[in-house]
């Protein structure tokens, strides 16, 4: 066991592995029904969780290996994609938990929607929560990591990334990272939910930051679930209740009062 924490490779995975599990403990904790938190686990949810964490790796961190497995003088620039890698994982999960408290869900296309107006969303968070504290945390935390995982104690890499392979142990395990990644893209659908499982259980196996990912790529929301309106044919029955108080004849236009326009109006309304 010491042997293997001694690897880079593995210590990378466990500190990704917090990182994914960092807003799945907040969701949880912020749940007002403990007992439907806890029930929340359940094996298929805890597997989903797996298969979906592996889904997220395939994208990152499998393709690095690919390549330092395929080429092992490739060392530094995998450390330097590894850690981008690591810094983007990290900064979801300390980003994650404020969407959570504004929206009560996990990453999906509404947080898409926020970064096309970047501007006015930044503004409104650093007004809203102590930004200079929480990007301070986050770079010490991602400075401790990043020497935890590359500099303290030496660490080595695994057997398959030894530059001592021959070409045909190279090739063997390039072959298996690069059939990670094309399993977890093919194989692996962050939209499927699992019949029978409440929507509470669905969030809490999600992986933040490839839900992020998915929701841009498939550019779809729920509309249902996040702007509930009336059902059909109460919606229906409303409007025909306000059809009969209507007097016959007259529209349904409110009258706006507005002062008169200047001579020379310098505003022009194109309506498409």
């Amino acid at each position: 066991m010491k042997k293997t924490l001694r690897t880079s490779e593995t210590r990378l995975l466990l500190c990704l592995l917090v990182a994914f599990w960092l807003p799945r403990i907040y969701f949880l904790a912020t749940e007002g029904n403990r007992a439907r938190a806890l029930t929340s686990l359940g094996p298929s949810i805890l597997g989903r969780t797996v298969l979906l964490d592996f889904g997220y790796l395939g994208y990152t961190v499998f393709p690095v290996w690919f390549f330092k497995a395929l080429l092992p003088g490739w060392k530094k620039p995998a450390i330097g994609f590894e850690s981008l890698v690591l810094l983007v994982t990290l900064w979801s999960s300390f980003s994650e938990p404020f969407f959570i408290h504004e929206i009560q869900a996990r990453y999906n296309f509404i947080a898409v929607d926020y970064l096309v107006y970047t501007h006015e969303v930044l503004d409104n968070i650093w007004q809203s929560y102590p930004m200079a504290r929480i990007i301070a945390a986050f770079l010490l935390a991602l400075g401790t990591l990043l020497f935890g995982v590359y500099s303290w104690r030496k660490p080595v890499s695994w057997e398959c990334f030894s530059p001592g392979n021959p070409i045909g142990t190279r090739l063997r395990n390039a072959a298996v990272a690069l059939g990670v990644v094309l399993g977890g893209h093919f194989a692996i659908a962050e939209g499927r939910t699992l019949d029978g499982v409440e929507t509470f259980s669905q969030e809490v196996a999600k992986n933040g930051t490839y839900s992020l990912f998915a929701a841009y790529r498939e550019n779809e929301l729920d509309f249902d679930r996040f702007y509930p309106s009336l059902p059909f044919e109460q919606a229906w029955e409303t409007e025909l209740r306000e059809r009969r108080r209507r007097p016959p004849g007259k529209l349904r236009v409110d009258r706006v009062r507005t002062r008169a326009f200047p001579s020379r109006p310098n505003v022009v309304v194109v309506l498409m």
